[in-house]
């Protein structure tokens, strides 16, 4: 990516305990961007991010995205409860970050409007796009293929988005009822060759939910 920036991103599990986790972990891997899925929300707000950074998110939101990189200049394209899109600047690049979060129980074809909405008002520019994806295809891990992770894969093919993830790594949730592949990291294919790094990282996460650090 762009000299110097580092994006961590986790899914939470509206853990308290994770999201009191995120702040140590931070503090220990310095990223530049924190997408996050599933915070910790009480009275509408996230809970346990430092006033010192600043959070791009809806009210009751299950994704936001944290900036911790000081000299990054951010402008907001979309926020919603399941989607935040900004536009940040940083030594002299310009990139549009994207985070989702999917639940299981929501059509994905609503979701997959609404980023299509803001991937194509962003034609021509540098994207990365992160979230919890909550579907299954052995194009980034596991021996199963789902719809939703056929219809997914189409739609990334679609805009030229282009797969991180190594479908060799670790599970990126690991519960009691099993492990998956379901986290994801994309980008634009100007970006790939920039990617020098994409790890599941063995961080406590306090969730059922891997860290994944690029």
């Amino acid at each position: 990516m762009i000299q110097r920036m580092e994006i961590l991103q986790i899914n939470l599990g509206r853990s308290r305990a994770a999201s009191a986790q995120l702040e140590q972990t931070c503090s220990e891997l310095n990223p530049s961007l924190v997408c996050i899925q599933e915070p910790y929300v009480w009275d509408e707000k996230i809970v346990g991010i430092p006033i010192k950074f600043r959070v791009v998110s809806s009210i009751t939101p299950k994704t936001a995205i944290i900036i911790r990189e000081k000299d990054c200049t951010i402008f907001p394209l979309l926020i919603k409860q399941n989607i935040v899109a900004i536009e940040c600047s940083f030594q002299d690049k310009v990139i549009i970050i994207i985070n989702v979060y999917i639940s299981p129980t929501v059509d994905l074809n609503d979701t997959l409007v609404e980023l299509d909405g803001v991937i194509r008002q962003c034609q021509n520019k540098s994207v990365i796009l992160t979230g919890d994806f909550n579907a299954k295809n052995i194009i980034w891990g596991g021996n199963v293929i789902d719809e939703r992770g056929e219809q997914l894969s189409e739609f990334f093919l679609l805009h030229n988005i282009f797969l991180i993830n190594d479908k060799d790594s670790e599970a990126t949730f690991q519960s009691s009822n099993g492990t998956s592949w379901i986290d994801l990291s994309l980008a634009s294919g100007e970006l790939i060759a920039q990617v020098t790094h994409w790890d599941v990282l063995d961080n406590e996460s306090l969730s059922d939910h891997k860290y994944i650090s690029f």
